[in-house]
């Protein structure tokens, strides 16, 4: 893996802080939030155009070094204690985002850990919180 070709596809990117700053703030919060939070960021998760997230989907494929398309809890815990975390700290904030218990976290959890209430405006909180909505209304009135 240390050809030329793999470095060019990015197949060799060394995960580092530059490449999950971004979003490592925001994930240490994430276990201040309140189950009501966590359960409407999981539903607004699955609903957001993942295509518009650059710099989460960069910080998701740094933190994915095995390159399968989820995320081990060591994953996590090796990136946000590159940010500064404390071990203990990053490991709980790895078993929060693991909501399927499964060991992995998808990139719908890594999403949801990602968005944050208390850090939007009202505005976005407003588009945020319809989206969250509209998983309960079939109807769309």
């Amino acid at each position: 893996l240390k050809n030329s070709w793999f470095a060019k596809f990015g197949f060799e990117k060394p995960i580092g802080p530059r490449s999950i700053e971004p979003v490592g703030g925001v994930l240490m919060k994430a276990r201040k939030r309140t189950q009501f939070e966590k359960f409407v960021s999981r539903l607004v998760a699955t609903q957001l155009d993942a295509g518009q997230l650059k710099r989460v989907n960069e910080a998701f494929e740094a933190l994915d070094t095995d390159k399968d398309g989820s995320l081990s809890r060591d994953d996590i815990v090796t990136g946000l204690t590159l940010l500064g975390a404390k071990i203990d700290d990053a490991r709980q904030i790895a078993a929060e985002l693991d909501v399927g218990r499964t060991g992995r976290i998808s990139y719908t959890e890594f999403l949801a850990g990602i968005v944050d209430f208390r850090e939007k405006s009202q505005e976005e909180n407003d588009q945020l919180l319809w989206l969250a909505w509209e998983q309960f209304n079939p109807d769309r009135n």
